[in-house]
């Protein structure tokens, strides 16, 4: 598992290409990504998730 930290501002489409990136280069499967300097609320992070999730399984 791979942990991934966002900064503020990075924008979902960032961080699902730099997923799929790292997947490709290094075959990590799993990732955490930690939003909590981008979003300030549980929701915005459940959003931010479910919008990350979206982009990495298009592919």
């Amino acid at each position: 598992m791979l942990r991934v930290n966002i900064d503020a501002g990075t924008s979902t489409d960032k961080v699902a290409d730099t997923i799929k990136a790292i997947h490709e280069h290094t075959g990590i499967d799993h990732f955490m990504i930690d939003s909590m300097y981008d979003v300030d609320t549980v929701e915005g992070s459940l959003e931010h998730a479910r919008h990350t999730l979206e982009l990495v399984e298009k592919g």
